[in-house]
């Protein structure tokens, strides 16, 4: 059983980075996210260990200076609605 709708990783190099990027996530009500933060100095490697802790099938990476749009995880959701297994880039971009 999936218990969210996105997990949603974030790598930190200290505990007070990213607050406005985590204010903004816990504030959106639409989507159960799983917020996942992983401390450290290598963000390649915080990523992997962030997968390990996901408990949903779509997982977002992003970095802690992000401001997102306020539809950025319906269009997300759109996009996978369509069979589309990895999105990739700052942007989703329509085609």
């Amino acid at each position: 059983m999936v218990a969210y709708d996105f997990s949603v990783i974030i790598p930190i190099s200290t505990k007070s980075e990213g607050k406005k990027l985590i204010n903004q996530l816990r504030s959106i009500t639409s989507y159960k996210l799983q917020i996942i933060l992983i401390l450290g100095k290598n963000p390649s490697k915080q990523r992997n260990q962030g997968i390990t802790r996901s408990r949903s099938e779509i997982i977002v990476f992003l970095d802690s200076d992000v401001i997102l749009p306020d539809d950025y995880f319906l269009k997300i959701k759109k996009r996978f609605s369509r069979s589309i297994l990895i999105l990739s880039g700052p942007n989703l971009t329509d085609q």
